[in-house]
C-alpha cells in the first residue's frame, strides 16, 4: 500500500498525457511569462538600455495599459457579433498597439 500522497496527489501530472491539457498548460505558461515580462522586465529594459527615466518608463506602461483598457471592450463586442474572425482581430490589435508604443525617450 502506497503513501496517501502517492494515491491522491494534489496535482496529478498524469493528466498532461492528454494533448489538449498539455497545450493549454503551455499556453498558460506562455501568457504568464509574457505578462511578467511586460510588467517587470520591459521597464527595466527601457530604463537601462534606452535611457528612459523612471517617469517615462511608467508613462509607457500606462499608455500600454490604457490601450488594453479601451480596446478590450471593443474587441469583445466585435468578436461576439460574429462579423469579425477573432484571430485576425486580436492579431491586428496586438500589432497596432505594439507599433503605437515604439519610439525614443522625450
Amino acid at each position: 500500500m502506497g503513501n496517501v500522497c502517492d494515491d491522491h496527489p494534489i496535482v496529478d501530472l498524469r493528466v498532461l498525457r492528454y494533448p489538449q491539457i498539455w497545450a493549454g498548460s503551455l499556453l498558460a505558461f506562455s501568457v504568464g511569462a509574457t505578462l511578467y515580462g511586460g510588467i517587470v522586465i520591459f521597464p527595466q529594459y527601457v530604463q537601462g538600455a534606452l535611457g528612459f527615466t523612471a517617469t517615462l518608463s511608467g508613462e509607457l506602461i500606462f499608455v500600454r495599459a490604457a490601450f488594453i483598457a479601451v480596446g478590450a471592450p471593443l474587441v469583445v463586442r466585435l468578436s461576439t457579433s460574429g462579423k469579425v474572425d477573432t484571430r485576425y482581430l486580436l492579431l491586428t490589435v496586438s500589432f497596432w498597439s505594439g507599433s503605437r508604443n515604439s519610439g525614443s525617450p522625450g
